[in-house]
């Protein structure tokens, strides 16, 4: 995770924050390094998606969440030069544990969310604290930095993603699908809800339409150029996935199918080719294609960066 991507981590997590009564971030600073950490004062209070992606289902107690990670389910530490990065291990040391410390005095649960791996010996070696840490969910990532077109990102692939990539293009021509790319606007929440909200619900969320459109809305409230890729079949929509633009990559956060589409599946597999060709087309590092559904992922080449849970309890009272 690199500077570039941990700041705008932090702009992000900062406006998600600001946009819910139920959130509060502050930020914990020491020798040029950021920890942000958000509390949640009623858990009760977040809707059921929200808990379950959170992993606190069904509890109404306070909740602290060292690194954040609200946002993009990533917790992150800034260091705000390149001093504060090179000699930032004591001091990250401290800035854990005085953290820490002071959450778990409120009384509250106090867990970093998604973590890096190598990450877990400073997270679970924190003095006078218990943890307790677990796999968390995946991210997947596409890695296009240095790549001139997506055609020389698939010619340089291992031969099964050369493979699907070939399959997609050419479901993608027979189906005779069409892309288009506009910015996104409440005409398009609106007119993406629908299929939005059905991939949702065959995931689990029964939040409906309304909700759909509501949360895609809302990503217009946040950090960088926010985009919506339209998938159509003879002239009709199929598709929707909404994008962001950030400063080194895209992320392609949203996605709805039309369910009683009989070019669904391709459509489906098509929006990681449009994705992808965005990216290169911008000169952008890489594409974060969010967590869990791990399979269309890595079979077209996506990297996956494994994630841990830290839990952390007092060993005795913390005065």
């Amino acid at each position: 995770m690199d500077a570039e991507y941990r700041a705008h981590l932090l702009r992000d997590e900062l406006a998600t924050c600001a946009m819910s009564p139920h959130l509060v971030c502050e930020l914990f600073e020491k020798n040029g390094l950021t920890l942000p950490v958000v509390r949640i004062p009623d858990v009760s209070a977040l809707d059921a998606v929200f808990q379950e992606r959170l992993g606190v289902a069904g509890t109404s107690s306070a909740l602290s969440l060292i690194g954040g990670g609200v946002a993009q389910l990533r917790s992150f530490c800034l260091h705000r030069n390149d001093e504060s990065e090179h000699r930032g291990t004591a001091s990250m040391e401290d800035l854990l544990q005085d953290t820490v410390h002071n959450e778990l005095r409120s009384g509250a649960q106090v867990v970093t969310l998604s973590a890096a791996p190598q990450a877990l010996p400073l997270l679970t070696r924190i003095p006078g604290t218990r943890t307790r840490a677990q796999p968390a969910v995946s991210h997947y990532v596409m890695r296009l930095r240095g790549y001139r077109s997506l055609d020389d990102y698939v010619g340089q692939q291992p031969a099964p993603v050369r493979k699907v990539w070939r399959r997609d293009l050419r479901d993608v021509q027979r189906a005779e699908l069409s892309f288009t790319t506009e910015p996104l606007s409440a005409r398009g929440c609106a007119d993406a809800a629908p299929f939005l909200a059905e991939t949702a619900r065959r995931y689990g969320d029964e939040s409906g339409s309304l909700t759909s459109e509501w949360r895609l809305a809302s990503r217009m409230r946040r950090p960088g150029e926010h985009l919506l890729m339209t998938i159509r079949a003879g002239g009709e929509a199929v598709a929707y996935v909404a994008v962001t633009v950030n400063p080194n990559h895209l992320d392609a956060h949203t996605v709805g199918v039309a369910p009683d589409s009989e070019h669904r599946q391709t459509a489906y597999q098509s929006l990681y080719r449009a994705c992808a060709e965005l990216a290169v087309d911008r000169g952008l590092d890489f594409v974060a294609f969010g967590h869990g559904n791990a399979h269309p992922k890595t079979s077209r080449g996506c990297v996956e960066v494994p994630q841990w849970r830290v839990e952390y309890s007092p060993e005795s009272h913390i005065g």
